[in-house]
């Protein structure tokens, strides 16, 4: 919706003379809130539902809606299968790096966070460990590379803090393809 009349022609000239699929994922956001067509321009109340769509604030039978189409049955049958597939062969490494941390960084071995998942809805995201306690044993508040373990600084660097999101996309709060989810502190505003 926001680019330009000239950029949009030339951009329109290009799809019909190229065999490169172009879409513009406004217009589907249009489409997927109803907007009479590609061409039309949306009414106010069209617009802040796009917004809305944009700021994933679809409705229950909406998202419902999307789910069943069968690009997105074939994804969640992937996540599925692949998470499945990984913490069976990685259940020994991630048993290791448990064992790791808390030798290392203390118990719990698993770190969970709140983070805004498909549609705006919060989920639990899990990890391992890496840092120790907020506070020294005198109360003392500490930063957070005094916090970092060494093994930590391992697990970051290898990625294998993050084994325990195999379970979050086994469960469907996450996708092995897709956005990912943030903090809401590192969330634009518009979202």
């Amino acid at each position: 919706a926001r680019l330009g009349e000239t950029s949009r022609r030339d951009v329109e000239a290009f799809r019909t003379t190229s065999k490169v699929p172009i879409d513009f994922f406004g217009d589907s956001i249009a489409g997927a809130v109803g907007w009479a067509g590609n061409d039309a321009q949306p009414t106010a109340r069209e617009q802040r539902d796009c917004d809305s769509a944009l700021a994933f604030a679809f409705t229950a039978e909406r998202m419902d809606e999307i789910a069943s189409r069968p690009y997105w049955r074939l994804k969640r049958c992937i996540d599925i299968v692949a998470s499945l597939a990984l913490i069976a062969l990685l259940w020994p490494v991630a048993l290791l790096v448990a064992l790791l941390v808390a030798w290392d960084v203390g118990l719990p071995v698993i770190f969970m966070q709140r983070r805004p998942g498909l549609a705006g809805r919060p989920f639990s995201l899990y990890k391992f460990r890496t840092m120790s306690s907020a506070r020294d044993r005198h109360g003392n508040p500490r930063s957070d590379p005094e916090r970092l373990s060494r093994i930590g600084q391992l697990l970051r660097a290898t990625r294998l803090d993050e084994l325990p999101q195999l379970w979050n996309i086994l469960v469907g709060e996450m996708s092995f393809i897709g956005p990912r989810p943030l903090l809401p502190l590192d969330q634009s505003p518009a979202f």
